[in-house]
């Protein structure tokens, strides 16, 4: 689980910390800087996947536009536990280096700490903290951490922030084309356009019977006539099972369902992929799906957090969503002076929530959510 992580001039988070809880649900204006967030997180994620920052088609401008000259560095620096591991604490960062239009962003510092011990230390294309390894990685354009064997340390916090995060925002044809398609593996991609691989992974192992029984029972409380979800013979698509009112069952492929139905089935997919997430990412779940679902969802959620340990972090415009949620699971962005601010309910508005003098949808309707959030101290950049 994350517990923390510092982004510093990432598009229009200048300088932002955030605490992290096992649910956390992002609220705030339409372009205060959610999907930012959420897009650091990602970008981190992609890096230490495939090493590539400067992307032809990727990210685009990526330094605040507030920055000052000179001070354009990117930087992202995470706290995180992996309790399957140890009980140590991970702390991993990365900076990099505002170059040219041509090559603008160079790696430029990393680090990563497994306890009170720093593994390793990499500055401007030097070890200044050399892992206690016979041979060490070349240093380059590319993170050290996916490259240093020998550690177990290495190896599973490499894992936990790149197989073990998940950034899901599916478009409205989810779950409506596609192949089968085993080239990237069964963990559900970002857009679900491997949803027949990951789909497989799940209903055609005994090891999951359960996962599919509670996959079956949220899709009931949705359409109580439905009595199955099945991968076709030929794996070309997935079948849903209704019960008719004379007791047969009428079978057709998913595509042939509303949105909101294959939207909500698509985070399903998400919570149950195999292997696991442990941080799962949702941009706007509710987009396209039925209000009185959203309860159905947000349990899911819940479930997923407290049973399943997978840390859900949530970004919503929805009230009728918002409600489901505690005044500590909420977090608001706002923009001041061009520049996010990312931080929890300002003190007055969570103690109207615990008192029920205010409902969590009221800070999307009634009164605009404020938070707490401050620019990061000059202690918290130099950790």
């Amino acid at each position: 689980m994350i517990q923390s992580i510092i982004i510093q001039n990432f598009k229009s988070l200048r300088n932002v910390s955030v605490d992290l809880a096992p649910l956390t649900v992002l609220i705030g204006r339409s372009g205060t800087g959610k999907s930012n967030f959420v897009q650091a997180i990602r970008f981190l994620r992609d890096f230490l996947n495939d090493g590539s920052v400067n992307k032809p088609d990727g990210w685009g401008p990526m330094t605040c536009a507030t920055a000052p000259t000179g001070d354009k560095d990117i930087e992202i620096r995470l706290h995180f536990d992996v309790p399957q591991f140890a009980s140590e604490e991970f702390g991993y960062g990365i900076r990099f280096r505002f170059h040219n239009p041509g090559n603008p962003y160079q790696l430029s510092m990393e680090w990563l700490q497994f306890g009170n011990q720093r593994v390793f230390e990499v500055q401007t294309g030097k070890w200044t903290r050399v892992p206690p390894i016979s041979n060490p990685p070349p240093i380059g354009d590319q993170a050290v951490l996916g490259r240093i064997h020998g550690l177990q340390e290495v190896k599973v916090a490499h894992l936990a922030l790149t197989k073990g995060i998940g950034c899901h925002d599916f478009p409205g044809n989810v779950l409506q084309d596609g192949r089968f398609d085993l080239s990237k593996g069964t963990a559900l991609d970002d857009t679900g356009a491997n949803y027949l691989a990951a789909f497989d992974a799940v209903v055609n192992e005994l090891s999951e019977l359960e996962s599919v029984k509670e996959i079956i029972a949220s899709l009931r409380k949705l359409n109580g006539s439905l009595t199955s979800v099945q991968l076709s013979q030929d794996r070309s698509s997935i079948i849903v099972g209704h019960r008719m009112a004379t007791g047969e069952v009428l079978s057709f492929p998913l595509r042939q369902e509303s949105e909101g139905m294959r939207r909500f089935l698509a985070h399903l997919l998400a919570l149950y992929q195999q292997p696991p997430r442990q941080v799962l990412v949702f941009e706007e779940p509710e987009k396209g799906i039925y209000p009185g679902a959203l309860t159905v969802l947000a349990d899911c959620f819940r479930v997923a957090a407290e049973k399943r340990d997978t840390q859900i972090l949530l970004t919503t415009h929805s009230p009728e969503f918002l409600r489901h949620f505690g005044p500590d699971e909420i977090r608001v962005v706002e923009m001041i002076n061009g520049e996010s601010r990312i931080g929890p309910l300002a003190p007055d508005q969570q103690e109207s929530l615990r008192d029920h003098l205010l409902t969590a949808d009221e800070l999307l309707t009634v009164v605009e959510a404020r938070g707490g959030a401050q620019p990061v101290t000059e202690a918290e950049a130099g950790a």
